[in-house]
């Protein structure tokens, strides 16, 4: 239920708040947005109820509106690219890997909750970077005023319209469903079938890093297969197909964590 609120969150940012970046400047709009998450990861931490947990789940969901809003930044200027957009993926993934080691850590060494103090205090000193970090956004003038609502609706209105909008849409929809399938219930599996505690499961969650970095050569293997995810999907598949046959090597578990990871990554730079 609490993942289904956050996703809920960022589904409602990516609609609603993400085209604001063509109305606000994008730098300032990245900043409320790493403060909302903060704010919501301390407010979690001192949390004494499910409900309090929920609300700021939702709102951390519309914090993770920051990817899109940032690569729309960086496109601004003409001296990023793809190699960069991949940067930010595989920095995405590897939060999200590096997380469940770090929060397994924090879990055994004080509580649950202790991960959402460190959380809040990251995304602060994420705000100073991004602050120091950043250019100044390149804003493009158009001849007519675009209205809010508009864009919202022609964003919408793409998924039916476009072909390539559609199915890379879905391609971003299997890939996540996947990442979030596995990660999700590889913890409840490792303790079950392997008897791994919290800090070895946590170790496990690192194969998972090893996969992300195959982003260093992701601009040549996706030329090679000709920016066609097909191939990638076909690997992605075999893989769990491997997984349903051989079910208690651990080994074969933290190689196929490292393809699974590494075809996820190349699915969302190629998209």
């Amino acid at each position: 239920m609490i993942y289904t609120i956050s996703l809920a969150g960022n589904v409602t940012s990516l609609i609603f708040i993400t085209p604001l970046g063509d109305f606000f400047d994008r730098k300032q709009l990245i900043s409320i947005l790493f403060l909302t998450l903060s704010l919501s990861c301390m407010i979690l931490f001192f949390s004494t109820n499910i409900y309090q947990i929920y609300i700021c789940s939702f709102f951390l969901g519309i914090g993770v509106c920051i990817i899109p809003i940032t690569i729309s930044y960086i496109s601004t200027h003409a001296d990023f690219g793809v190699m960069y957009i991949g940067k930010i993926m595989s920095g995405v993934l590897l939060g999200a890997l590096s997380s469940r080691f770090l929060s397994s850590l924090f879990t055994s060494i004080w509580n649950w909750k202790s991960i959402y103090l460190f959380s809040s205090i990251m995304m602060i000193v994420s705000l100073f970077a991004i602050q120091k970090v950043l250019p100044q956004e390149c804003k493009q003038t158009t001849k007519k005023e675009i209205k809010y609502i508009e864009i919202v609706l022609n964003s919408l209105s793409l998924l039916f319209k476009n072909k390539n909008v559609r199915i890379y849409s879905i391609y971003g929809f299997m890939v996540m469903t996947v990442f979030s399938a596995f990660w999700n219930n590889i913890s409840i599996y490792l303790s079950d079938n392997f008897s791994l505690n919290q800090i070895y499961i946590g170790l496990f969650s690192l194969t998972g890093v090893a996969g992300v970095s195959v982003s260093i050569f992701s601009n040549s293997i996706l030329k090679k297969i000709k920016y066609n995810s097909k191939s990638l999907f076909i690997i992605l598949s075999m893989t769990f197909f491997i997984l349903s046959i051989i079910k208690n090597n651990i080994i074969i578990h933290a190689i196929s964590s490292i393809v699974i990871d590494a075809m996820i990554q190349l699915i969302h730079v190629n998209n």
